[in-house]
């Protein structure tokens, strides 16, 4: 006999179970984001490489476009010349004029 009380931990179980299921689907959607992670930060390291003490750059970073990301390239002022493609990352450039650090308070 079954008591009301451990049918709803029994379909509180089957929830559990069906939940797990629904996150080994995502999982290679999981992998393949952490794998354009991975690239896109070996790209921005090349990219780094690539720029270190070129005039009008202050910054190259990441940032998250289409569900994949990019690299971003801060600029003093336009026309500062920069790859669009780095190892398959699109690059983005953005003029932020010059950047300095403020003193914490």
């Amino acid at each position: 006999m079954t008591t009301h009380g451990s049918r709803d931990r029994h379909d509180a179980h089957e929830r559990h179970d069906e939940h797990e299921v629904q996150d080994a689907r995502d999982a290679p959607s999981l992998v393949a984001s952490h794998d354009a992670l991975v690239a896109a930060r070996r790209a921005q390291e090349r990219l780094c490489a690539t720029l270190r003490g070129r005039p009008g750059v202050c910054g190259v970073g990441l940032t998250r476009r289409c569900g994949g990301y990019a690299l971003r390239v801060n600029v003093v002022h336009p026309g500062v010349r920069v790859p669009a493609v780095v190892e398959g990352v699109p690059v983005e450039v953005r003029t932020t004029g010059r950047l300095t650090a403020h003193p914490g308070r």
